[in-house]
């Protein structure tokens, strides 16, 4: 096996599969001449060698017949470890760049989040008001609450949407950046079920935008990881909020076959152009039509969605209406989305 180590000229690691004891016994007087090596624990003929350039420093130790035999084709392929230096570097700046920008997404939404959770309830009841022991806060929120049922009652429902999204966020962290990754838990559930409880948390959010669900019935039950499926549908309809048309109707019907259940959601939103069908599932691609008014956001919406289906063995597709509409200047569009879920046996 190859001992390779390689830093850059900080001496910060950027590839290294070099054991402490090789570390410490030969990486720091190895010259750059390609000495042999026969100190190693497993004994026979090793040869050992580094070489630093101004990006950094490539240490190479080895077993190979031919490199133990040639010092030419050693320093050729320690020439080219060399030559990966920079190219690793900018792996490395890459990969820290896309963590810091997730964990800066990520604290910012769940700060957002939260910020709008306190600011529901201080909705209620005013932040001056809950001064005091524990005791008059609860007599002061339950005399707010008896005053305006359906204001703490329709804040309370922004509070769970609120609350839901976070744990969204949360779930797509575990299962996409955890190491190790979160297995699903594959089980069986009543898709209709599982739609209606995610539908909830939008009750509020939907009557202010005049948007309204027909949820047609169905028995039919699907093999799902629950949280997962939730979350993906979260995201889902949380675009649909976004970017359906006001007073329009969105139409969720069941299609069952042999092996697979079909969730058909047909809805009026912004147009998706010819080509696009396929795109908007990518990360980081918003549609045109999304763009032109300004509702374009990060682009990892529906990529998620489709990410964490792949996971549940599940897809979706769309079908792009062309006849446009235009409702209080926006323009709109039929589509229709095609869940597919593994039906439970």
């Amino acid at each position: 096996m190859d001992h390779v180590h390689i830093c850059d000229s900080a001496g910060k690691i950027l590839i290294s599969r070099l054991g402490n004891n090789c570390l410490a016994a030969c990486l720091a007087t190895a010259s750059e001449s390609c000495e042999k090596c026969v100190a190693h624990e497993g004994g026979g003929a090793r040869r050992k060698g580094k070489k630093s350039v101004a990006a950094g420093t490539a240490f190479l130790c080895t077993s190979n017949e031919d490199m133990v035999k040639s010092k030419r084709v050693f320093a050729r392929t320690l020439d080219s470890y060399v030559e990966m230096i920079g190219g690793l570097i900018e792996i490395q700046r890459l990969a820290t760049e896309e963590g810091r920008e997730e964990s800066r997404r990520l604290v910012h939404n769940l700060t957002t989040l939260n910020s709008h959770i306190i600011q529901e309830i201080y909705n209620i009841v005013p932040q001056d008001d809950l001064a005091g022991t524990p005791n008059r806060q609860i007599s002061v929120i339950a005399s707010a609450i008896s005053r305006n049922p359906p204001a703490a009652a329709q804040a309370a429902l922004r509070i769970l949407k609120n609350a839901v999204a976070a744990r969204t966020e949360m779930q797509v962290v575990r299962r996409f950046r955890a190491t190790p990754q979160l297995p699903p838990q594959m089980r069986p559930h009543v898709i209709h079920k599982v739609i209606k409880n995610v539908l909830i948390t939008f009750f509020q959010e939907a009557q202010d935008r005049e948007l309204y669900w027909n949820l047609r019935a169905s028995g039919e039950r699907v093999l799902v990881d629950y949280e997962l499926i939730s979350a993906a549908l979260y995201r889902f309809f949380e675009n649909c909020v976004k970017y359906c048309a006001p007073t329009s109707t969105i139409d969720i019907a069941f299609q069952a076959a042999e092996d697979h259940v079909d969730v058909v959601m047909e809805m009026k939103s912004l147009p998706i152009a010819k080509g696009e069908e396929s795109l908007i599932f990518a990360e980081g691609v918003s549609g045109a039509m999304a763009k032109k008014y300004g509702l374009n956001g990060s682009g990892l919406g529906l990529s998620i969605v489709r990410q964490l289906l792949d996971v549940n063995n599940s897809g979706v597709s769309v079908s792009a209406g062309t006849r446009v509409e235009v409702i209080r200047g926006i323009e709109y569009a039929p589509n229709r989305f095609t869940f597919s879920f593994r039906r439970a046996v």
